[in-house]
């Protein structure tokens, strides 16, 4: 459960994904609130950088519609789409249970992720890139 505080997206720059530790910045001057995300090999005081840059070696600005918390599970977080005795999923957070769920995608019917063992949960994507396994 070392991973639940992890979140993952997708970077502005280049699309591609990183993990990380999620922090919300806004800069004063140019008036934008940056997502950032910092690797795991990040330095936070890095000298001497360009104005274009965010001042911070290896922290990406990410898109925030593409944000997906990790569930505690190793390498799954919320959005991915897996495979579990020939049903799919999708995990989502409940605000009305606190908990995450995972909501089959034949069914409707959801229940706690956490009554699923993972060893049996193969991820086959997630609903960013490949919204089309949503559609049964």
């Amino acid at each position: 459960m070392e991973n639940r505080f992890l979140s993952r997206a997708k970077r502005i720059d280049n699309g591609e994904w990183v993990q990380g530790n999620l922090i919300w910045s806004s800069d004063a001057e140019d008036g934008y609130e940056a997502i950032i995300i910092p690797t795991n090999d990040s330095n936070m005081y890095t000298k001497g950088v360009s104005r274009g840059d965010l001042g911070f070696e290896n922290w990406h600005r990410v898109n925030e519609t593409t944000i997906c918390q990790c569930t505690g599970y190793e390498g799954i977080y919320e959005k991915d789409i897996f495979r579990c005795e020939d049903e799919d999923y999708v995990i989502k957070w409940s605000d009305d249970s606190l908990r995450w769920e995972a909501t089959s995608l034949e069914t409707d019917v959801s229940v706690p992720l956490g009554d699923i063992n993972p060893d049996y949960m193969v991820v086959i994507g997630n609903e960013i890139d490949n919204p089309e396994l949503l559609e049964v």
